[in-house]
């Protein structure tokens, strides 16, 4: 019974309210063009940002972790029930267009879709041991089990004699800890079980909104797009550096995060922001929400976002000549920077 408790959890807190939470985040914006796959990105952008600016004041204030799960979670469940009422009329038109939208899929779409699958339930069944296990499961265990955040060192069990500047800004073992915690689940079993199951399609979610942006008028292209990116994943494990090596073993690292879901996504979110002629602050906002959660993830994150960020606003300033993009694009740009002060500071 307890296991069918966890698994329900589970589907909540890893699927439905990232869903609620992104339905709400695009709720107000003029145009109505959504998808389930924006939904989920633009939720979990949302979540992983929030995550960010309310747990680094718990790590310096030396608060509890029992107390940082309730902080965060209550206003997160009262968002997801109230985006239930708000925008349920985009909800239930999706919900009712899915078998319309199944049965017009081209034939390379299944294909994807099966490989995509294949990935997934290959990652989740089997089992892959890596030696950052030594330190991002071990933080996670360790959080759940002192009701700490990073007081004690995972390699030792000893106190910090000073926080671990690399890690210390970027809480995804945290994270970990949180969904742990929410589900009933060891962390060992969220990181190699859980996460893979979720956030294998959430890389192809992000690539699926690239692709249908740049084949607008062409689903066939869109889909083979997605289709030969999951082909060439499959066969990338030959090196422990390339993408799909840490998209089909190490996702549930948060520098595997970044790499495979968020710069993509914030790619995605910079050309739909950037290229728009008139300005809508939703996706503004989204956009800045994408560069708190690459913070989150990985300390690689701190930069490389923000680089990715400059080099777009440069180009679609060049193109278009409109001075906001360049001031949009640097406020988006300013959680980083904050970040890469403090960590020049403490480091």
């Amino acid at each position: 019974m307890s296991m069918i408790i966890s698994g329900v959890l589970t589907v909540i807190v890893f699927l439905i309210v990232p869903v609620l939470i992104g339905m709400l985040a695009n709720a107000f914006r003029r145009k109505k063009h959504f998808s389930i796959a924006l939904f989920l990105i633009s939720g979990y952008g949302v979540l992983f940002a929030f995550f960010e600016l309310l747990v680094l004041p718990f790590i310096y204030l030396k608060l509890s972790f029992t107390l940082m799960v309730w902080v965060y979670s209550i206003p997160v469940a009262l968002l997801s029930l109230f985006s239930l009422y708000l925008p349920r009329r985009i909800l239930i038109e999706k919900l009712c267009g899915i078998p319309k939208v199944l049965k017009g899929l081209p034939w390379c779409a299944y294909l994807a879709a099966a490989l995509i699958l294949l990935q997934t339930l290959t990652a989740a069944v089997g089992m892959h041991v890596d030696d950052d296990d030594a330190f991002y499961v071990a933080t996670a265990t360790t959080t759940v089990e002192t009701d700490t955040i990073f007081q004690y060192d995972a390699y030792t069990g000893l106190p910090y004699e000073e926080l671990p500047s690399r890690y210390v800004l970027s809480p995804f073992p945290v994270w970990n800890a949180m969904m742990s915690t929410l589900t009933g689940l060891h962390p060992a079993i969220v990181a190699h079980t859980v996460m893979p199951v979720f956030y294998i399609p959430l890389a192809y979610a992000a690539l699926f909104l690239l692709a249908f942006w740049l084949f607008e008028k062409n689903r066939v292209n869109a889909w083979l797009m997605i289709f030969f990116a999951a082909l060439i994943q499959i066969f990338s494990f030959y090196s422990i550096y390339t993408g799909g090596t840490f998209l089909l073993v190490r996702i549930w690292q948060g520098k595997s995060f970044l790499a495979n879901i968020l710069i993509p996504a914030i790619f995605y979110f910079c050309i739909r922001t950037m290229n728009q002629r008139k300005t809508e602050r939703t996706d503004w906002l989204l956009l800045a929400a994408m560069m708190g959660a690459s913070c989150m993830v990985s300390s690689m994150g701190i930069m490389l976002a923000p680089i990715e960020v400059g080099v777009m606003g440069i180009v679609m300033y060049l193109m278009h000549r409109k001075l906001h993009i360049l001031a949009y694009g640097a406020a988006c740009c300013s959680i980083n920077l904050i970040c890469a002060a403090v960590y020049i500071l403490i480091r």
